[in-house]
């Protein structure tokens, strides 16, 4: 892909940033604490809480210059990403440049499947799947701060 700065044209750079996810369901203030704050809990501590989905914790891995690397990295669980936690991972194509800058990136999801086989370990992996709903407009996790 190129872009125009002034009269010049520059081929964009990407690299693809490997991120795992763990979602789940928070319990939603209705009050203001003393801080001014309204803050998430993950057990319901009064009945008057709202239940929602939400990510609970994120961790990004690394970042390749080849979409066959990161994959690979994803599907072979190196570094042991899972962590006994994370159930989702993605690879987000994301160009030279401040976040969020001329285009959305360009994702690539993976859920966690498999099962525990008695006496032989873990038979899972990441395996492709959809982004979990509700997060459809929602981008650049591995850059998230």
């Amino acid at each position: 892909m190129t872009r125009k700065i002034g009269i010049a044209r520059l081929r964009t750079k990407y690299i693809y940033v490997v991120t795992t996810i763990k979602f789940g369901y928070k319990y939603k203030s209705r009050h203001r604490h003393a801080d001014g704050l309204y803050h998430s809990y993950r057990r319901r501590t009064h009945p008057s809480q709202k239940k929602y989905f939400s990510t609970l914790d994120q961790r990004t891995w690394g970042w390749f210059e080849k979409l066959e690397d990161a994959k690979k990295a994803i599907q072979e669980n190196g570094e042991d990403m899972y962590e006994n936690s994370y159930s989702y991972a993605v690879i987000e194509r994301i160009a030279e440049g401040f976040m969020g800058g001329e285009e959305t990136p360009r994702e690539w999801w993976f859920k966690w499947k498999g099962t525990w086989k008695e006496g032989g370990g873990i038979s899972a992996k990441y395996k492709p799947d959809l982004k979990p709903s509700g997060y459809h407009n929602v981008y650049f996790f591995g850059l998230d701060c």
